[in-house]
């Protein structure tokens, strides 16, 4: 629609420019060109869950990239160092033998190399299509079939696959970091954290029949004096269960804030640190936010430093404990021997 209307608005208001350009066929190709880049629309399209192998496929061989270019200079140095020694050892000189079927494979440096390079992958034969080395053994002796063996199995099992696995392995890191990247920007959307909770409050509050307004329609003015309210609600177990395990939108909104299904069927227990049987919605917020992602190093040592903390208060309890309960004893001794030294005296004094 764009393209037609700027194409009318020139034949219309610049009537010479837009027959001159009509004249020239310019017009045309240049309405087509822009009708072309609709198709780029095509690229949403990648953004479907279809799509994701191959864009993870089309990253990763991005990230591959360097390793692949160095990869070629690698190669290209081998076969230049390997050509060399063939075409001192193989090529035309005044000292041997001519041979046309070899010498015209090894006749200068690029020849040589491109030689190497054909035989290096298979294709070592010559234009009649018998194989060169054959003919190299027949005329130099059988050391060279040696020499191409060792070659071939330099080649094919050392280098190609030392840099096909460096190639797999960077191509590899390249996906995986793509897709961390993908989930930490998930996870620190705001948008999409706040929606998802929304829903999932919103569900919370259909099944225990509150009479509360759609939290995703409400404007920033309404949002105050129901955030109190809102505060003081709590939720059973059973309700919390009822609606992870039946409701759909409470699944999805559980599934698209990143928390792992198998923890669904135990979430109830899990946002319930009191264990009372109810659950607060700042608590359900906390415990929502807590559970994103995946299982972290950090989350590992929060837990291991809070542990030592309370190992060190417990220590100092028992500490104090410990030297109450001496001091309430040798109290109690000291008491217990006044009583007996004023027993004997009294003794002593009714005699």
């Amino acid at each position: 629609i764009g393209a037609d209307t700027l194409q009318l608005f020139i034949i219309v208001f610049f009537k010479e420019q837009g027959e001159q350009l009509n004249s020239t066929g310019f017009s045309a190709s240049l309405f087509r060109v822009v009708r072309l880049l609709r198709l780029t629309r095509i690229l949403r399209l990648l953004q479907s869950h279809v799509f994701r192998d191959l864009v993870t496929m089309i990253y990763g061989m991005m990230g591959g990239l360097a390793t692949l270019a160095w990869s070629v200079v690698l190669f290209v140095i081998f076969i230049y160092v390997v050509a060399l020694i063939f075409r001192d050892s193989l090529g035309p000189s005044t000292t041997r033998v001519p041979d046309e079927r070899i010498e015209r494979y090894f006749a200068n440096v690029p020849r040589s190399m491109f030689t190497i390079f054909r035989c290096s992958f298979g294709d070592c034969s010559t234009g009649g299509g018998t194989p060169i080395f054959e003919h190299v053994t027949e005329v130099h002796g059988y050391f060279w079939s040696l020499v191409y063996s060792g070659y071939v199995f330099i080649v094919v099992i050392g280098l190609f696959n030392v840099i096909s696995a460096i190639f797999v392995e960077n191509t590899m890191n390249s996906a995986a970091k793509m897709a961390s990247r993908k989930r930490r920007d998930l996870l620190e959307s705001k948008d999409r954290w706040a929606t998802n909770v929304c829903d999932f409050l919103q569900a919370l509050f259909e099944e225990s029949q509150l009479d509360l307004p759609d939290l995703n329609g409400l404007e920033e003015s309404e949002c105050d004096g129901l955030l109190s309210e809102i505060q003081q609600v709590e939720f059973p177990n059973e309700v919390v269960d009822k609606i992870v395990h039946n409701d759909h939108r409470a699944k999805e909104a559980l599934n698209k804030l990143d928390i792992d299904p198998i923890d669904h069927a135990f979430l109830a227990d899990i946002l319930d640190p009191q264990n009372d049987g109810n659950i607060t919605v700042l608590e359900l917020i906390d415990g929502l936010k807590r559970l994103r992602g995946e299982p972290r190093r950090s989350d590992i040592i929060t837990i291991d430093l809070m542990v030592r903390s309370l190992q060190e208060r417990i220590d100092e309890i028992w500490k104090w404990t410990h030297h109450s309960l001496k001091q309430t004893i040798h109290k109690s001794r000291s008491e217990l021997g006044a009583v007996g030294v004023a027993s004997g005296s009294a003794s002593s004094f009714m005699k």
